[in-house]
């Protein structure tokens, strides 16, 4: 997005007026005013001897306090006071409801600059997609199923308005509130939240019935909806007004040569930020214990690089460009190898170590995903906790050579598959505890059914791990699986992994749905238990490992992951787009089409999958 184009930047014609932010200390500051004459003694709590105000506040609030509930000692013992102390406290906390009420976080004019610039987003990828349409075949492909679809994206932008449904704009609202600076705004379930993306939700719609009067020819269209009514827009071009206006940015003048120089920066440290921000992201984000000792590791690291009492105000980019270095001469698992927690020690002693004997580097990838991402994940926190003006780790990242993604793991091939699914575990076995060994027991287990199911979903195992019984639903008519984070012991990847895969007619065949039916615990698989790490793929992983040593399948690139590869060329081979591809492998490829989609697949879509099959694997034997 071009600068001077998003929002918290006003569009012509549009004025940000002054902000009115109120949080839990505005609410503190006004304690001793809170008098009144309205008798509300259900707020009235008594801890021992002590008489204390409380009142839930109401839920379109609750992002405004960050708290469900206010309390507030009322200073006295005596009960008759109390009473007349609560009465006076309660109407004046209505008060300051009704106050904030009327003040939202988010502005009227905030909605529409939001509005306005959505607007001109959609505008210009839909010309942008005309335009590649004429230069790349996959491009046109796209271009013309988006025209086929206009009318069914108008269609369903006007129910999402109606319903309230804003899975649309909801990631790029959060996204640009935050780069706006009004990242504590981005609660999605305020109301003033919400009220933002239905703006931008209009902002898509008449986009869209531009697009649709183009594709007839009729390039006159003139927005329905007022508020873009006097929006001139020149496709993939900033307007003069928006040119002028960037231009008019006043930057922050250079302080004087008289000036004494600034004090230096105080405040909190890297080690008394660390367990709060971890605690956030646990309590909100859902983090598992792996991913909170990651983030110790990695601040811990970077704390001996800045030192422990460096307030994080003082870090600069060049800390963490030093932070990088260091990083790239450190061994990998130095800790275990080398028996030492400083990164200086660790490279002191691999570099004495004879050259034969020197262990192999950190590379660039586990860097920039491991330690470089979690030092970022931690300053875009301080940042929104008003910690730090800006993230001194923006745009810090290691070189890597470049490689395909798909080298990464290896498919399973058409012979590993019928390797595969022909060992005792699927076939029949001598017992469960003796699955690897030929019998006449059939299980209808984890091990049966998990890889049948990551090959017929290219589900992640751990998706497949945290199913639960009511995760098996009916959308279209035909049943799906939920991949959801809804429960509190389940977890996605990313926004795009929460997403509905249909169950597919070989797995019907194989009596995956009875299996549901008359499992009678919660989740599917109960015998996967939830790791240490906070995962349930952690023991799994191994055993699958040993399964696939025991069917001769031992190629280091190939592992349960390989399923998911597999999955993938059978979409291709089924001439599954690239869009249905991506809903269904729950990716956010971030291009135009992810704007016009949800994690819901659509009939046509569901019905497309059944498409999918693996030419000359024959599951029969398998079946019940």
């Amino acid at each position: 997005m071009a600068e001077g184009v998003g929002p918290g930047k006003t569009f012509p014609g549009t004025r940000a007026p002054p902000r009115t932010r109120t949080n839990t200390g505005f609410f503190s500051f006004h304690w001793d005013t809170l008098v009144g004459h309205k008798a509300m003694t259900t707020s009235l709590l008594r801890r021992g001897a002590a008489y204390y105000f409380r009142q839930r506040v109401p839920v379109d609030l609750v992002s405004r306090f960050k708290r469900p509930e206010l309390k507030r000692s009322l200073g006295t013992n005596d009960p008759r006071e109390a009473r007349r102390r609560v009465a006076r406290v309660r109407a004046r906390a209505d008060d300051l409801f009704e106050h904030l009420r009327r003040n939202p976080m988010i502005t009227e004019d905030d909605c529409e600059s939001f509005a306005r610039w959505w607007h001109k987003v959609c505008v210009d990828e839909n010309w942008n997609m005309r335009q590649l349409a004429a230069l790349d075949p996959q491009a046109k492909a796209l271009n013309d199923e988006m025209i086929a679809t206009r009318a069914d994206d108008e269609r369903e932008i006007v129910r999402e308005l109606q319903t309230g449904d804003i899975t649309r704009v909801i990631f790029h609202a959060g996204l640009e509130l935050e780069e706006s600076g009004m990242a504590e705004d981005a609660d999605e379930n305020s109301a003033d939240f919400r009220r933002l993306c239905a703006y931008m939700l209009r902002g898509a719609l008449e986009a869209t019935r531009r697009a649709k009067a183009e594709d007839e020819g009729d390039f006159g269209y003139s927005p329905r909806d007022p508020l873009f009514r006097d929006q001139r827009i020149v496709p993939g071009v900033l307007t003069e007004d928006l040119v002028a206006q960037q231009a008019n940015r006043s930057q922050p003048a250079a302080p004087p040569i008289t000036s004494p120089p600034p004090p230096a920066p105080s405040g909190p440290t890297i080690g008394d930020l660390m367990e709060p921000f971890i605690a956030e992201k646990t309590k909100l984000a859902k983090v598992v214990p792996k991913t909170q000792m990651d983030y110790r590791v990695s601040l811990l690291l970077f704390m001996q690089v800045v030192g422990a009492d460096c307030p994080v105000a003082a870090i600069t980019g060049d800390d963490v460009v030093r932070y990088k270095e260091l990083l790239l001469q450190c061994p990998a698992n130095f800790r275990k190898r080398l028996k030492t927690d400083s990164l200086e020690e660790a490279i002191r002693r691999n570099d004495e170590l004879p050259e034969a004997k020197r262990l192999e580097t950190l590379n660039g990838k586990t860097i920039n995903e491991k330690y470089l991402s979690n030092i970022k994940t931690f300053f875009t926190w301080a940042k929104a906790n008003k910690k730090v003006k800006e993230s001194p780790a923006i745009g810090v990242r290691a070189e890597q050579p470049a490689h395909d993604v798909s080298d990464e793991r290896d498919p399973f091939d058409l012979d590993d598959m019928k390797k595969i699914f022909a060992q005792p575990t699927f076939v029949g076995c001598r017992s469960a505890h003796f699955r690897h060994e030929l019998g006449s027991v059939r299980l209808n287990d984890h091990h049966f059914w998990a890889p049948l199911i990551a090959l017929f979903t290219g589900c992640r195992m751990n998706e497949i791990g945290q199913l639960n019984k009511a995760d098996i639903v009916q959308l279209h008519d035909m049943p799906h699986f939920w991949i959801t984070n809804a429960s509190d012991d389940q977890k996605v990847k990313s926004r795009a992994g929460k997403r509905y895969i249909p169950v597919h007619g070989e797995l019907v065949e194989l009596g995956f749905l009875e299996f549901v039916e008359n499992t009678k615990d919660r989740r599917l698989f109960p015998e996967w238990k939830m790791s240490d790490d906070g995962y349930y793929s952690s023991s799994f992983s191994k055993k699958f490992a040993r399964f696939l040593d025991s069917a001769d399948i031992k190629a280091a690139k190939k592992t349960f992951h390989s399923f998911r590869h597999s999955f993938k060329d059978a979409m291709k081979a089924a001439r599954l787009d690239n869009r249905t591809q991506d809903l269904f492998m729950g990716h956010e490829d971030g291009s135009v089409q992810r704007r016009y989609g949800t994690s819901t697949p659509i009939q046509e879509q569901s019905k497309d999958f059944l498409k999918i099959a693996y030419t000359g694997l024959d599951l029969s034997e398998l079946r019940r």
